[in-house]
């Protein structure tokens, strides 16, 4: 589920998450699927019910975001 050829797999990842109650996000320029069209409509799908959808460099930014600076 992690990156790599779609071919569904990632998509179930998504679904799965959300139902154990994570935030999930999927990344859309670090995923693939067999045919650009089943990957965009893919995409659509998950940030339309399951997911925020983002590409890698706004990932990065929000992870950025939420790091503390070690103390000391």
């Amino acid at each position: 589920g992690a990156g790599g050829e779609r071919a569904g797999g990632g998509a179930a990842t998504v679904r799965v998450g959300v139902g154990h109650s994570y935030r999930m996000i999927g990344v859309s320029d670090a995923t693939a699927e067999t045919q650009k069209e089943f990957h965009e409509a893919e995409l659509k799908t998950m940030a339309r019910v399951f997911a925020e959808v983002n590409t890698t460099d706004e990932v990065i930014d929000m992870l950025a975001a939420c790091a503390t600076p070690a103390a000391g």
